[in-house]
């Protein structure tokens, strides 16, 4: 079973796809935040984009692993003058699908998330 946080970049939508792995650990996130923030980095300060984050199954090793993320998507300089819209997904017993505001979703399928950031 993978482990690690897959990140690809689809031009389709001129963003990224985060797929969280079924059970996630603190140290994935720590490892995959850090590198995440430096390939961020090397793109033109002016670069708009949006994301997907799969939280799959959304185990999580324990809730700091929710209180990490969190910390970067609201810490991180690019993502907050760059990311113009997140989606996620996640189980709807984690809560229910919603459009919280034109920047963030929540949705229980990929296809859902992707087609909102089409739009």
């Amino acid at each position: 079973m993978n482990r690690n946080i897959q990140v690809s970049f689809d031009n389709k939508i001129n963003g990224y796809i985060i797929r969280m792995p079924e059970f996630i650990s603190l140290n994935s996130i720590e490892e995959w935040t850090h590198k995440f923030e430096l390939d961020l980095k090397t793109l033109p300060l002016d670069q708009r984009v949006v994301m997907l984050i799969d939280t799959n199954k959304h185990e999580f090793e324990s809730i700091q692993c929710l209180k990490n993320l969190r910390e970067f998507f609201t810490s991180s300089s690019f993502i907050q003058s760059n990311i113009v819209k997140v989606a996620f997904v996640r189980p709807k017993s984690y809560g229910e699908p919603h459009v919280k505001s034109d920047f963030e979703a929540y949705f229980e399928s990929v296809e859902e998330a992707y087609k909102w950031l089409e739009g």
